[in-house]
């Protein structure tokens, strides 16, 4: 299956899904703040950001393109650390003008210094839902579970946990993007800052990159 293929039915085949997605405002919203009628819906309505399946496995978007700068990687690894997943299990959809939303063109240093910022908040949000839900099926209160490494597990009795992939399973959340929700402090970083061998090189030494 090509990355592009990747779209809400197919993860929900894993048995679970939960996404963070800038939804559509409703007619009356649109009346009352986009007056005139030829304005650009504004970005944080439109599209999703990331989404986690049943089988852990973590699919984010971004509307820029990797023009060599190596920000599929990059993305990759904020992801993977604000989320509490291996930087394996995250795959990164850029650019695809049916499943990204539109963040305006690849330009300069635009897509780790502006437009990371959205999907690091999804990636937040995700965890915080998985947080939450652990919390209440381990009866437990919040501030007692942690999340981290795939797992939400209670900060006192570590063998107390559940996977991430256990706690996706039968759901169909789709949460809205939230900008004030709660990141993690850049000392809890894995990924972010560290040498990350780039996902594209061996595709692009083989030729198998199109």
């Amino acid at each position: 299956m090509s990355i592009l293929d990747i779209t809400r039915r197919r993860l929900l085949q894993a048995g679970g899904l939960i996404v963070v997605s800038n939804m559509l405002p409703s007619i009356s919203f649109a009346a009352e703040k986009i007056p005139n009628k030829n304005a650009a819906i504004p970005l944080n309505y439109v599209d999703s950001f990331i989404a986690l399946a049943a089988d852990g496995s973590v699919t984010a978007f971004n509307g820029h393109v990797d023009l060599g700068t190596g920000i599929r990687t990059s993305l990759a690894q904020i992801v993977a650390d604000e989320i509490g997943v291996s930087f394996e299990s995250v795959t990164m959809i850029l650019g695809d003008p049916q499943s990204t939303p539109d963040q305006g063109p690849t330009i300069a240093s635009a897509t780790i210094q502006v437009t990371s910022i959205p999907l690091r908040h999804a990636a937040a949000q995700v965890r915080m839902q998985l947080t939450s839900l652990a919390a209440k099926a381990l009866n437990v209160p919040m501030e007692a579970v942690r999340a981290q490494h795939g797992y939400v597990f209670v900060t006192a009795q570590p063998e107390r946990r559940l996977s991430y992939a256990q706690l996706a399973k039968g759901q169909d959340l789709h949460f809205e993007l939230d900008e004030n929700v709660t990141l993690r402090p850049a000392s809890e970083a894995i990924y972010v800052g560290k040498p990350i061998q780039r996902v594209d090189i061996r595709a692009k030494v083989t030729g198998e990159l199109t």
